[in-house]
């Protein structure tokens, strides 16, 4: 995205979509160790629309809201834990809000790398099966890496590499807030004005 302000844009919205995996197992939320097997669902799509400016020559700053998508793990009981016997299935939804500066490390012209380091604030509606439905809130950083290219005077095209740490949840047999780690692999298109 810095190289695109070299055009004279000092404002830009971004929109974003790409995939979004969990590093940690979904099957945490729901795992007691009483599963015969547990299939997890732990990839969606997720999108993303932001807004940015620039602060200078080599550094952005951006308000971002992403959905990171709807995981999912599904597990056989046996009943000898707190579930009864057959199917449990346990669903989380995340959504999280960020802040953000980037800063161009690499490039001069047309193409640039750049990186980019914030916090974000993260909301995770998680729902187990017969058991649970709840909303929790979690806070921590997010840090990635990424390459643009100027499209035109007002678009720019991106790559972008990210990883969200500290999304909260609730191990329901623990009852003890834990936390997750994502990681997000997606273009992004600018436009600049």
């Amino acid at each position: 995205m810095p190289t695109a302000y070299a055009q004279g844009g000092v404002y830009y919205l971004a929109m974003g979509l790409g995939n979004a995996e969990l590093e940690d197992e979904v099957g945490a939320m729901l795992d007691d160790g009483s599963f015969a097997s547990i299939a997890l669902d732990d990839r969606d799509l997720y999108y993303e629309l932001a807004v940015g400016m620039r602060l200078n020559k080599r550094f952005y700053l951006e308000l971002g809201q992403q959905k990171l998508g709807n995981f999912t793990a599904e597990g056989s009981a046996d009943g000898s834990a707190i579930y009864t016997a057959g199917n449990v299935t346990s669903d989380a939804n995340v959504s999280l809000s960020s802040l953000s500066l980037q800063t161009k490390i690499i490039g001069n012209g047309a193409a640039n790398g750049y990186l980019r380091l914030g916090v974000q604030r993260s909301k995770l509606q998680q729902k187990v099966s017969g058991y649970t439905s709840e909303t929790y809130s979690g806070s921590g950083l997010l840090y990635g890496l990424g390459f643009g290219v100027i499209a035109s005077r007002h678009w720019q095209l991106q790559l972008e590499m990210n990883r969200y740490q500290g999304l909260t949840y609730r191990h329901v047999l623990r009852d003890k807030e834990q936390q997750m780690t994502f990681r997000t692999l997606g273009v992004r298109a600018l436009y600049l004005f």
